[in-house]
Formats: structure tokens, sequence, C-alpha cells
């Protein structure tokens, strides 16, 4: 076993920068702005804006990304192709005006419409992490987090009795702060105005509910609520699996006549039996073949999955037990678990879980937390051995010199104990190699060079 390099730190916002002990270590996270907590200013619709880049198209139109000349800001912009007969447009844009009032943070923000030289226009919240199309995520605790963000959104719109009809993992985006939005929630309404429904722009076949696709499965009774449940429990079984869940020669693009009568008459996949027993539960509910017996938004918000993910929950408590026992030696404060912490170092970790290799999230610059990283060969390595080796290191530092014995590391110790840090939060996850991988993120960092921990 062995720790990572303890980063140290330059400075933060609002204290003066100070030098670090590593000036090679850094850590770019991205940091809550504030102005994000109101309203984003938007370029009215006469304002310039330039097209930087495409980000996706279909037969329904193409979405490019968009800088506001006047403020910098970066939008999506969303634009719908066709010549539109005039009773049609009408309704498109009511659609869209509609659409426009929904707001909520787990859902892509519709910020303006234009109606200009023959072509509706979308101006969109820009998530600059994209869709989470082809991502695997293999970490129970990470996929609860997503799927609770998702239902979050979902519930909202179906208290407003919006539903979306087209749930997939490319309608789910993520940004730079790891908060997932729903996109393109009643687009694919409007473009079911003057398109196929089936075609694959519009409520894609792959994730239809199976009452959607044979109308006489339910007599002829389709429920819109449901049939969005259906698709995201489809959606985050995929992200689970790595792979379409109805099988990979039955994939997104494969034979949809075959696809259908999969998702019409066979059973309904199923989490692997190595999954916990409540996320096997959790996407069970989903993934009813009837609508009825499948669970709402906020009944699955209420599911274990969840509102316990037992096994992070316990690894959580154990770091942070940890961490306050060491600290209270020298009677500094005790540490707060911090979720957006946890959701960073469980983003690390699951990069890491490939490799496990002993490497720090960051690149050199931009360092903003502290950071402490731990390996150890074979599984059974668990939190406090990860906090009891990094605390080992307070043999070799000096409280006199404030200093490292010669050719030693003591900066996770000093990282754990330092006297202005106050939130915490770790991830642990179990390599494919059979390795443990463990790493913590401090806010307020330490280890300024010239200052004693303590």
């Amino acid at each position: 076993m062995r720790p990572g390099p303890a980063p140290v730190r330059p400075g933060h916002p609002g204290i003066p920068s100070r030098p670090r002990r590593r000036p090679d270590l850094t850590l770019p996270l991205p940091q809550r702005d504030p102005s994000l907590a109101v309203p984003l200013p938007l370029p009215p619709p006469s304002a310039p804006s330039t097209r930087l880049r495409r980000m996706g198209s279909g037969s329904g139109g193409t979405v490019w990304m968009v800088r506001h000349r006047l403020t910098g800001r970066h939008y999506a912009l969303k634009v719908i192709y066709g010549n539109h007969e005039d009773a049609v447009r009408r309704q498109i844009l009511r659609e869209i005006e509609i659409l426009r009032t929904a707001d909520n943070p787990f859902v892509v923000r519709c910020h303006a419409m234009y109606d200009h030289g023959g072509e509706i226009q979308i101006l969109l919240e820009f998530m600059d992490g994209g869709s989470l199309e082809g991502r695997r995520i293999t970490s129970e605790s990470v996929l609860a987090d997503v799927a609770r963000q998702v239902l979050a959104g979902l519930a909202y719109l179906h208290r407003r009795r919006i539903v979306h009809r087209d749930i997939k993992p490319s309608n789910l985006l993520i940004d730079s702060g790891r908060r997932v939005k729903i996109a393109d929630f009643g687009v694919s309404r409007i473009l079911a105005q003057t398109m196929d429904p089936c075609n694959s722009s519009v409520g894609t076949i792959a994730y239809m509910s199976p009452e959607r696709i044979n109308t006489d499965l339910n007599h002829g009774i389709y429920d819109g609520y449901a049939g969005d449940i259906w698709s995201f429990g489809l959606s985050i079984l995929e992200f689970y699996l790595g792979r379409f869940p109805f099988g990979e020669n039955l994939g997104r693009q494969g034979d949809w006549a075959s696809l259908m009568c999969a998702i019409c008459y066979a059973d309904p996949p199923e989490a692997p039996s190595t999954a916990s027993r409540e996320f096997r539960s959790f996407i069970s509910y989903c993934l009813q073949k009837e609508p009825a017996r499948r669970l709402t938004a906020v009944q699955l918000l209420q599911h274990p999955f969840i509102t316990l993910c037992w096994g992070c929950w316990a690894e959580a408590v154990q770091f942070l037990y940890a961490h306050n026992v060491v600290r209270a030696t020298h009677w500094e404060l005790p540490l707060a678990w911090d979720p957006t912490l946890e959701s960073y170092a469980r983003w690390w970790a699951t990069q890491r879980k490939g490799d496990c290799r002993l490497q720090h999230s960051f690149p050199d610059g931009g360092f903003q937390l502290g950071e402490n990283i731990f390996w150890g060969s074979g599984s059974g390595w668990g939190p406090l051995d990860a906090v009891r080796n990094w605390a080992g290191e307070e043999r070799d530092y000096s409280y006199a010199a404030n200093a490292c014995a010669p050719g030693r590391i003591c900066g996770h110790y000093t990282q754990m104990v330092w006297k202005d840090t106050r939130r915490l939060g770790c991830s642990r996850v179990v390599c494919d190699g059979g390795g443990v991988f463990m790493t913590c993120n401090y806010f307020p960092p330490g280890n300024y060079i010239g200052e004693r921990p303590y």
C-alpha cells in the first residue's frame, strides 16, 4: 500500500496568495458561479451571437454551441428546420412558450425562442459536459446520484403535466459540476407535429415502452408518465451495464423489427445478480411490462436505492469518523461531510477504476482543494486503512521545524489536521485489477508554506 503525494495550496478566494510546498501539484475543481444563483442575462432577439460549433444534428434540426457577443456567455441553439404551415408553426411556438416557463435545477433551461427566416430557433442552457450517451457508470453510489437528479427533473415535469416522450442517455446532460439535467423535454412533442413519431429523432424506438410501440398491450391506453419511467429505467440500466440492455445485437442501430419484438414480447431486462439488492429492485420497478405497476418518479425518489445507499453511507461515516479522531488529538474542530466534495471524489475514483493508478485528479494550475489519495494491493482495504496510513505520517512531521523529516512525506497528515479545513468528501473503489483506490478532498485546503497545521 502507499499514499499518493499530498498537494499543498498557494491561496484561495478571499485570501492572499501564499507559497506552496509543492507548486507543481494543482487541482482545478469547478467552483460555484454566483451568477448561477440568479437568472442568467439573456441575449435579446436582436442581439448578435456567434455559432462556434455544431454539437449534434438529426432529421429534425441541428444544435449549435453559440456565444453571445455582448456578454460572452455560451448557450445551446436548437434550430428546427422545415416549411411548417402557419397553423402548425403557431402550435409549435405555443409549445415552446410553455417550455420557457419551466424552471428547475434538474431540467435544461429554455431561455428564448426565435422565428427567424423560416427556422424556429430555441435558445437553451449550455451544459459543458455533454450528454451521458456511451458512458458506463459502474459505481452504484454515483449511479444513484445520477438517477436522483434525473428523477427530480422528471417529477417536476410530470407535476406540471409535461411528458418528455424521449428520455434516453443522449438527452441527459452533465456539466463540469457533475450536475445532471434533462434536455429536450417537450421538443419531441413539438417535432411530432410534422414528423413520423417512430422516427429515431422523435421518441427513439429503442427506449420506447412496450405499450407505446404496441398499443394492444395495454388496451390502447398510453400513459406518457409511465412511458417516461420505462425509458428512464432502461437508460440507468444501460449506464450500469455499459451496453444497451436488450443485447448488443439488438442495439440502438440494429434490426428495428427484432428490437420492437424484444421490447414488446420478451421479458424486461434485469440488473445482473452481482448488483446490490436495492439496485435490482429499483430497476425492476422501472421496467414493469404493465404501466400501472411502474412506480412514479416521486415514488422512485423514496426507493432505498436512492435514499439509503448503505454502502456509500457506511464508507462516508468511516472516512469522517477516522479523520475527526485524528483532528481531536490536536483539539481541532471536527470536519463536516460535504456531498459536493464527495461527488467530486466519486468521479475521480471512478476514473481510476480501470487502472488504479496513484494519480491526483488535477493537472498543474488552478488548484482549489486539498486532496489525499491512497492505493492498496488487493480488495480488502477500507477507509480506516487509508486514514490510518495518512495519519501515520505524524511521526515524520516536526512541529518545531514545521517540516517533514528528510526524504519523508507528511503532507497527507498535515492536510488532515489543518486548522482551517472544515469540510470533507471521500470515495473508495475496487479497481478492475483487484486493487483499491481511495481519494479524499478537503475545503478549505491546507499545507501553506510557513504556516503550522494546528
